[in-house]
């Protein structure tokens, strides 16, 4: 019986316990290594000095700057076209307004003639309408005395009807 069960005796040690801020620092300092080691080591190899970092730094922001400035000329360039476009639009509308305006005018002359005409025209018919009418009672007087005159083809048969007088 010479060998047994081992036991240790935990009750001298104590239970552990977690302690949370310790590892919290350790693992910011890891963190702070690691970024110091990595700032170093930058992506951009020129980058070596302070010098190459400003100039760097400055080439970067005028050409940021210059990109700026071409998208700001664009943006007001087409900004005028548009402005542009919209005017000669209003002007184009304007001058077929005026137009429209200066046929309007030509149109009413054009209709005020044609009534003068026309009365000019029943002016002057309206003499020779009435010799047309004093004609057309003297040529139904003329008729009527024809028509008065003694009928002189008693032999012919009654069958046929004297022509009515011309003019009626």
């Amino acid at each position: 019986m010479g060998k047994g069960i081992k036991t240790r005796n935990i009750a001298e040690k104590g239970i552990k316990a977690i302690d949370k801020a310790a590892v919290a620092s350790e693992r910011m300092k890891e963190a702070y290594i690691r970024t110091r080691d990595n700032a170093d080591h930058s992506l951009y190899a020129a980058e070596s000095s302070p010098g190459e970092y400003a100039s760097d730094r400055l080439s970067s922001g005028v050409d940021s700057v210059t990109h700026e400035a071409i998208h700001q000329f664009d943006k007001q360039g087409r900004k005028g076209i548009k402005t542009t476009k919209e005017n000669i639009s209003k002007v184009n509308e304007n001058i077929q307004k005026r137009k429209a305006a200066a046929e309007q005018p030509k149109k009413q002359a054009k209709k005020q003639a044609a009534r003068k005409t026309r009365q000019t025209a029943d002016k002057i018919s309206e003499p020779v309408r009435t010799l047309r009418q004093e004609r057309g009672a003297v040529k139904t007087l003329i008729g009527e005395r024809k028509a008065l005159k003694p009928w002189t083809g008693a032999a012919r048969p009654s069958s046929r009807r004297p022509l009515p007088p011309k003019g009626r």
